[in-house]
């Protein structure tokens, strides 16, 4: 909160969702932040509701998702806005994320091209295939609102790739931009294990990956994306000792999956998914013009490069893939 209260642009409105917390955050923003409008749900409802809920009371034109453990360098949101206002079709922008601890962008929110066997990333804008760093967020309030929201049943893991193929398939654009530089410091974990973290996120990630796929993609494509994600996240829930959640999320998506295909099967149009492959596995795009000539990129190159950021994301904390990618 401090930190926007800091920004350069000040024409702002800061809404708090306070997601059923029991250590005295919404006491706490009262009486040192009278001015945020402060919204207390009396449970905690995954953080997608959660954003849901404080966009429905917001009034502005653009909404700009920032988590707990995040703050924001000066002038980001004038940049943001800014740039909102070059390219119409542009619905999302992504900010660039600095990692407290060491000082370095956090490459869980960035593409694997960026780093092109360095350390650090090109600082360069590029749009984005289906890449959507959900906590340093901004996204126009129309485009939001046209898409569909969060999917707040999700609960938590992978959404940005779910919101990110409505937001093509609806004709918008998305970027991530390195002007706008949010700084993140990892959450004190509180009572909660690292392992149970684990188990978690690997329940939630194998259910919520099957149901993107399912629900947006074409048969063909579900079913290659679907047997990679399942194969590699056996290997992965076996190799950090999780595998009961991993076959837990994936019967959870197997015995949802009849309702879901009846009730919100909706797959991308070729012509989107021809636009998130082209920016996800050719070169990286940073000029809009090139939107123009897309290039659809070969089965057997999307494949081959699939299993390329699968392997690089077991390199280590410079390579790692996100969490919700």
């Amino acid at each position: 909160i401090e930190s926007l209260r800091q920004q350069t642009y000040d024409n702002i409105e800061i809404i708090i969702v306070d997601n059923g917390s029991n250590d005295g955050t919404p006491q706490m923003v009262k009486e040192s932040f009278p001015e945020v409008h402060l919204v207390e749900l009396d449970r905690n409802t995954g953080p997608y509701h959660g954003r849901n809920v404080g966009a429905a009371a917001s009034k502005g034109d653009i909404l700009f998702f920032l988590d707990d453990d995040a703050t924001m360098e000066r002038n980001s949101l004038s940049e943001i806005v800014a740039r909102f206002g070059v390219e119409e079709d542009l619905g999302v922008i992504v900010c660039k994320l600095i990692e407290t601890r060491t000082g370095r962008p956090d490459p869980n929110a960035l593409d694997p091209r960026l780093y092109d066997g360095v350390t650090n990333p090109r600082e360069c804008e590029f749009y984005l295939g289906d890449i959507v760093a959900e906590g340093i967020t901004a996204i126009r309030t129309e485009v939001f609102e046209k898409v569909g929201r969060w999917p707040a049943h999700y609960f938590r893991a992978s959404v940005g790739k779910e919101i990110s193929y409505r937001i093509i398939d609806a004709g918008y654009n998305m970027i991530w931009f390195p002007k706008a530089i949010a700084h993140h410091k990892s959450s004190p974990i509180g009572g909660i294990s690292r392992e149970q973290i684990e188990r978690e996120k690997t329940f939630y990630r194998t259910r919520n990956l099957l149901w993107i796929y399912w629900t947006h993609m074409p048969v063909t494509r579900a079913m290659f994306e679907s047997g990679i994600s399942v194969t590699y996240y056996l290997f992965d829930s076996i190799r950090n000792r999780v595998f009961l959640f991993y076959a837990k999320g994936l019967l959870a998506a197997l015995s949802s999956m009849p309702r879901l295909l009846r009730t919100e099967r909706k797959p991308i149009s070729k012509k989107a998914l021809a636009k998130i492959d082209y920016l996800k596995y050719g070169t990286l795009v940073t000029d809009s013009a090139a939107l123009d000539n897309i290039v659809p990129i070969p089965f057997t190159k999307v494949m081959r490069t699939r299993f390329k950021y699968l392997n690089k994301s077991k390199a280590g904390p410079s390579l790692k893939r996100s969490n919700d990618g």
